[in-house]
């Protein structure tokens, strides 16, 4: 997947995400209390994706910017609209497996997250996660 995309022409703001595994574990971070979006709650590593910039950049500057890493391995596994569009506005999230990486983290970077941490499946899904969409994508991307 190569997709350039204009969110100033596109019907909805782009945004990626992504799942970053390591030995059947994924990496989340807790939204700060003050986020605009998803306050409080578990939550990927992701953000916009900026005029001009593909989806597969996208990604990687959102992970530089948070955690510190530049992803590696990367595929696509999946695309969902936003649950609460009155709320959060019209965007599309496009969540890609992350099982390598480069760099010093991952490690907390910026104020989106007030920590991270390292969970199984089982206990990942016992969080209050940003979307409902996430326990099935987790399901399928991760074993118990």
């Amino acid at each position: 997947m190569n997709n350039n995309v204009d969110n100033k022409t596109a019907s909805f703001i782009e945004c990626v995400g992504g799942l970053i595994i390591f030995h059947d574990k994924i990496l989340l971070g807790l939204r700060a209390l003050d986020s605009e979006l998803y306050p409080g709650v578990w939550d990927v590593f992701g953000g916009h994706v900026e005029s001009g910039e593909t989806l597969e950049e996208a990604l990687s500057r959102e992970c530089r910017e948070e955690l510190d890493i530049t992803p590696k391995n990367i595929s696509c596994i999946g695309t969902f609209l936003e649950p609460d569009p009155q709320r959060n506005g019209n965007r599309r999230y496009h969540f890609f497996k992350i099982t390598s990486w480069s760099g010093p983290g991952p490690r907390l970077c910026g104020l989106e997250h007030s920590e991270i941490q390292w969970y199984n499946l089982d206990d990942a899904l016992r969080l209050k996660l940003a979307a409902p969409e996430y326990r099935k994508i987790l399901r399928e991307n991760l074993t118990l």
